[in-house]
């Protein structure tokens, strides 16, 4: 079995920023808080927490990041509405995310399938 040895990770936050032109469903931390951030601490917590994070893969916690990971997915257990790239659209569940990385989503009939990234996009 292939195991990954390396990874490139890329992360981006809106925090104090109020318009976005041309991005209709772009938001910020102050957008959705009403809270004008500190940049400085913002950074020193999302470091620590990556820290913190880092030091659980190097001792191999992977079952524990793995639960932590399930339990705080966007709109797990909550109904949305999805389309497919050819139109369709589904309504379901998010239940997870497979240790392959697929999304696993609780259709009609108490289906569970599973899709790839790109494959589907959540509509709300």
């Amino acid at each position: 079995k292939e195991k990954i040895k390396f990874t490139v990770v890329g992360v981006g936050i809106n925090v104090n920023q109020t318009e976005f032109p041309q991005l209709p469903k772009a938001s910020s931390m102050k957008l959705l808080n009403g809270i004008t951030y500190d940049l400085d601490e913002l950074l020193h917590n999302v470091l620590d927490w990556l820290n913190q994070y880092l030091n659980e893969l190097e001792n191999n916690c992977f079952e524990k990041l793995y639960k932590t990971y399930q339990k705080l997915l966007f709109r797990k257990g909550k109904p949305s509405t999805f389309k497919l790239k050819n139109g369709t659209l589904l309504m379901g569940f998010i239940q997870g995310v497979s240790t392959t990385g697929k999304l696993q989503v609780l259709l009609a009939d108490d289906i569970l399938e599973e899709f790839d990234m790109k494959t589907l996009q959540l509509l709300y």
